[in-house]
């Protein structure tokens, strides 16, 4: 009965660790598809479904931050920037060691206008990525996507560049 009571909570504890993981894989490629779509960039941004992860918040808030693109409203552009940069903030604060934070704070940055004033993270956040990507529990095609993808920003020096096409995954 012992063995039997120590198996189920085993059991249930590996059930909530893949649910947490299965949610991040999925909340990771929604929002990597919905890049282009701010109807879908909105619900992704306000789901209940993904659980309450600092990696789903961190997602959460890199989509209302990037819906800000298609807002028309100088008010509401900043408004969804804001609050997005301010979700993916409290999430660096809670996992300061998660290079996919980390990655999705770079993006943010890294695509910001200079008008908002968000670039000062981006040598430290790539710093803390090279650091902790190679241990990180994500596949190497994901691994190899972030890696891809800051290079793509518009507002990424030269400097910086060549860090991120030196990290070793």
């Amino acid at each position: 009965m012992k063995y039997a009571l120590s198996f189920m909570g085993a059991f249930f504890v590996s059930m909530i660790l893949l649910s947490f993981s299965v949610e991040e894989k999925h909340i990771r490629t929604v929002y990597h598809e919905a890049i282009e779509d701010e109807c879908q960039l909105q619900t992704l941004a306000v789901s209940k479904s993904y659980g309450n992860s600092d990696l789903t918040k961190a997602y959460q808030g890199f989509a209302l931050s990037t819906s800000a693109d298609f807002a028309f409203l100088p008010t509401t552009k900043w408004t969804r920037f804001s609050r997005g940069r301010d979700m993916v903030e409290a999430a660096i604060k809670s996992s300061p060691n998660n290079p996919e934070i980390r990655y999705i704070r770079i993006m943010i940055q890294t695509y910001a206008p200079a008008i908002v004033d968000y670039r000062d993270n981006i040598n430290e956040d790539l710093s803390v990525f090279e650091k902790n990507i190679g241990s990180y529990n994500v596949d190497a095609v994901w691994k190899s996507k972030f890696v891809k993808n800051m290079l793509t920003g518009p507002h990424v020096s030269e400097a910086q560049k060549k860090k991120i096409n030196s990290i070793k995954l």
